[in-house]
């Protein structure tokens, strides 16, 4: 799949990036915090394993939500900026979110919590109004 990226105007591959730590793992892959070499941008590249996606008979439906990410453009929604893959995964390049996730954020103060939780519903209405529903929202998928 060759594929401008909408930021960098060119064809993008793994070369173009230095991955950093494993800041999240899960049935489908992992997620790096990463840093573009030419412009020392940082983001996170999700790594999707595409075993996965054949054994769990999901091309289409991951297709589906691959297009339906890129429409969306909300502060409280991670923004994707492109995609690319090699011979074993398909990469996402999304905007870095460097305030983990909410589960940690719960056993902070009471206010911080409540602003926390607003965010999210903001959010989650934003989709509401695109007739987007999510599948798995839970603290632990919740990115700050």
């Amino acid at each position: 799949m060759v594929k401008k990226s909408i930021i960098f105007g060119d064809v993008v591959n793994l070369k173009d990036f230095e991955l950093g730590k494993n800041v999240g793992s899960g049935k489908f892959g992992d997620v790096h915090i990463c840093r573009h070499r030419a412009t020392g941008t940082m983001f996170a590249l999700k790594k999707i394993f595409k075993s996965t996606i054949l054994e769990y008979n999901m091309v289409t439906q991951f297709t589906r939500e691959l297009k339906i990410h890129y429409k969306l453009d909300h502060p409280n929604v991670i923004k994707l900026y492109t995609h690319f893959d090699d011979e074993y995964h398909i990469f996402l390049l999304m905007e870095y979110a460097e305030g983990g996730i909410l589960l940690e954020k719960l056993k902070c103060a009471e206010d911080m919590v409540s602003k926390y939780i607003d965010q999210t519903i903001d959010a989650v209405q934003y989709l509401h109004k695109l007739k987007i529903a999510h599948r798995d929202i839970k603290p632990e998928n919740i990115v700050m």
